[in-house]
């Protein structure tokens, strides 16, 4: 333990209590609309169940797959089925809705783009999504789409990485 002293109200930086000084001007947010995405990769569904353990009580989730190749009507609608079976069983007892949605690909638009335009369409308070993220010369980064998604949009995003 240091033998510096400090104040009664501050607590020394090797305890666990809370400070009591002053409350916070931040609150904290009700996020009523989630957006996370999945290209159906074990870490890509990994992240969903971290959406729903984000949204507030009532709050919608866009439940998200950027496709690379073109959907036929039918491929669709299999595909929203997908999604919704990645759906917690308790999201129900917390009245959270589910809005599946499948983006085709747009000339010009890659999937970055596309997650961006999504978050912003819904208005989405927060976005989840999975990164598997590379290790290289010791620096740990996030993988090409989790950065183009961190560079276009202004929203907070929440990353699941990948186990080691």
């Amino acid at each position: 333990r240091s033998s510096r002293r400090l104040p009664a109200s501050i607590p020394d930086s090797n305890e666990n209590a809370p400070c009591t000084t002053r409350s916070s001007s931040y609150s904290i947010p009700a996020l009523r609309s989630v957006m996370v995405t999945t290209d159906f990769s074990a870490l890509g569904n990994r992240a969903v169940p971290y959406a729903y353990a984000a949204a507030a009580q009532g709050a919608t989730i866009h439940l998200v797959h950027v496709s690379d190749t073109p959907v036929t009507p039918e491929q669709e609608r299999g595909l929203k089925q997908r999604l919704l079976e990645l759906v917690p069983a308790e999201s129900r007892m917390r009245n959270v809705r589910t809005l599946p949605e499948v983006v085709g690909p747009r000339a010009g638009i890659d999937t970055s783009t596309s997650i961006a335009q999504a978050a912003e369409r819904h208005g989405a308070d927060l976005v989840v999504m999975g990164s598997h993220g590379r290790t290289g010369l010791g620096e740990v980064v996030l993988g090409s789409v989790a950065r183009g998604v961190m560079e276009k949009v202004r929203r907070p995003i929440f990353i699941v990485r990948g186990e080691k």
